[in-house]
């Protein structure tokens, strides 16, 4: 009996693919008498290995970019959600601004302005994480500032 049909060609070629074993580390495992016989019958399997493996990775990043993708236009959408909120809660209180401070020139419902205040954190939270950055002890900004304390001068 020859060594090419003593051995399951077909599942040696597969345990190879699948592993990170060189041809010799293959021929040591299976105690090949004749390393040259196991090299013509393995011709072409490194080879192969590259290729599969690159087609592997390059699946694999285009999952990957897909799903950031997603990740980012359901950013997009939450935002323009909530900028469409604060929009119509600011409208209502017909703000003004002068050198950076926000005024309220018509009196807003406190729990608007609690609503406003909780979508501009989300917003700013949403934007950080659109551009891949923590969440994490985010300095909010001045608009972010007037809005909270407006809330805290209602409750007075």
């Amino acid at each position: 009996m020859t060594n090419s049909k003593k051995y399951d060609w077909h599942k040696l070629k597969l345990e190879y693919m699948s592993s990170n074993m060189s041809l010799t580390d293959m021929v040591k495992k299976y105690n090949f008498g004749s390393p040259s016989n196991f090299m013509i019958n393995a011709r072409g399997w490194v080879k192969e290995r590259k290729a599969l493996k690159s087609r592997a990775l390059a699946r694999a990043e285009q999952k990957v970019e897909t799903a950031l993708a997603n990740q980012y236009v359901d950013h997009l959408d939450m935002w323009v959600t909530i900028k469409d909120r604060i929009r119509k809660i600011m409208k209502a209180g017909r703000i003004t601004k002068n050198n950076g401070i926000v005024r309220f020139t018509r009196p807003i419902d406190p729990s608007d302005l609690v609503s406003l205040a909780t979508s501009l954190e989300k917003a700013l939270k949403c934007e950080r994480l659109i551009h891949g950055h923590s969440t994490e002890n985010i300095d909010h900004g001045s608009l972010y500032k007037a809005v909270v304390d407006e809330i805290e001068s209602t409750k007075q």
